[in-house]
């Protein structure tokens, strides 16, 4: 290579590092001060890295871009890696929209490298306005949602891969770096879909039981509202009842109406609207089934270790357990609800039964284990598997509540931040 042609190649390369260094500091924004001194590094090892390496290591220069943001701009590798993502496609949208008029204009009469050139320079100069115009910053924010993110990244992998079959097409040949990036781009590929649908599932979730949470506030209002007419009702009685018997009977019998307006209040205390919308929708249940619930709840559920649709799975296994099992041995009272701080969140639900060795205790946690028939006891397992994947503390046991044995079971948890 001559040394003409190698000054174009470096000076191509150089235009299109500072393309990517203008767009980096426009995606983090007007307040981010350029920080010259890791500039001139960056670019300095980038240009010397992409001019003496294989052609088949050049995209290693954006594992340099990423660095470049992670230690130069302070931000954390997710910051880093989604700056970094949206600044390569940036540019190569800004490049492929120049080179169409130049291609156009000068294919055949210029050389090839004079091309290239032009082309960078032409992006530079777009980048700077570009930049300066334009407020991208709102792009990053944007691709910061975690949905965003997985989109993006998969449309990235996309791009590696069309440019490598492009490549096969043109020389009809791949070497061993094309055969990486596509082993990569595959194997991203199909674990940001998993990703991306279970997000999605999740939003899902979430939003079914935040509507739910709403509606469990707005039954709370009106049974207060309706509370509160017949303490009314009963206050005023002794103006219609002159007798004192007939007025404590009919007292009595609206005080026996109340409970049909007893929905407890205090699990707002949890402080999850996601737990607090399914606490409430198994209290409906055990109602129904005509099981009677005590609540002792103390503390708040905010923070804590398990993600709410494994502690959602992990208190309908309990509580639907134990309701099923006072269905069909005929207890109504009473399933016992306890959330409190003991070492940790304490979760606890207990109902009566008879005592359980320990042999058949540890029965109810296997695969397929059921007393209902075989292939049925798939819940208790799922519930050892989410145990041990957050490494929290799982005990069942036999208690004795006001002189009944109960079956207790009792998850441990921590907070995020301990």
């Amino acid at each position: 290579m001559n040394l003409t042609l190698y000054l174009g190649v470096a000076c191509s390369i150089l235009c299109e590092l500072l393309s990517g260094v203008l767009l980096i500091n426009g995606l983090l924004g007007k307040e981010e001060k350029i920080p010259k001194l890791w500039t001139v590094a960056f670019v300095t090892i980038a240009v010397a890295y992409i001019l003496l390496v294989p052609d088949s290591l050049i995209t290693g220069s954006y594992v340099l871009t990423l660095l470049y943001v992670r230690y130069g701009y302070k931000k954390t590798w997710k910051d880093s890696a989604i700056i970094t993502i949206l600044s390569v496609v940036l540019a190569g949208v800004v490049e492929l929209i120049c080179s169409c008029p130049i291609g156009a204009s000068l294919y055949g009469r210029m050389p090839n490298t004079i091309n290239n050139l032009l082309v960078a320079f032409c992006s530079l100069i777009v980048c700077y306005f570009l930049v300066k115009i334009v407020p991208i910053w709102y792009l990053k924010q944007w691709s910061s949602r975690q949905e965003m993110l997985y989109i993006i990244v998969v449309l990235f992998c996309l791009i590696l891969m069309m440019s490598t079959i492009v490549n096969f097409h043109m020389t009809l040949e791949l070497d061993v770096g094309d055969y990486i990036y596509i082993l990569l781009a595959v194997t991203l590929l199909w674990f940001l879909s998993l990703r991306l649908m279970r997000y999605q599932y999740e939003e899902k979730f979430r939003k079914k039981y935040f509507d739910a949470f709403c509606s469990v506030i707005d039954q709370i209002k009106r049974r207060q509202h309706k509370f509160q007419n017949q303490l009314d009702t009963i206050y005023s009685l002794h103006r219609i009842y002159d007798d004192y018997e007939t007025l404590v009977r009919e007292q009595r019998k609206y005080v026996g109406k109340l409970v049909d307006y007893e929905l407890p209040t205090n699990v707002l205390i949890l402080e999850n609207p996601i737990i607090i919308a399914h606490l409430y929708e198994k209290i409906g249940e055990a109602q129904e089934a005509g099981v009677r619930i005590r609540l002792n709840l103390s503390c708040s559920l905010a923070g804590c270790e398990l993600d709410d649709i494994h502690l959602v799975e992990i208190l309908g296994t309990f509580l639907d357990n134990a309701i099923q099992d006072m269905q069909e041995t005929g207890e109504r009272e009473f399933l016992y609800i306890e959330i409190k701080e003991e070492n940790g969140i304490l979760i606890r639900v207990a109902n009566p039964h008879d005592k359980m060795k320990n042999s058949e205790i540890q029965k109810m946690f296997e695969k397929g284990y059921s007393t209902k028939g075989e292939n049925r006891g798939i819940g208790l397992y799922h519930v050892k598997k989410l145990v041990q994947k957050y490494k929290i503390d799982l005990m069942v046991e036999n208690r004795a509540i006001e002189e009944r044995n109960y079956i207790c079971f009792s998850l441990i948890m921590r907070r995020k931040n301990h």
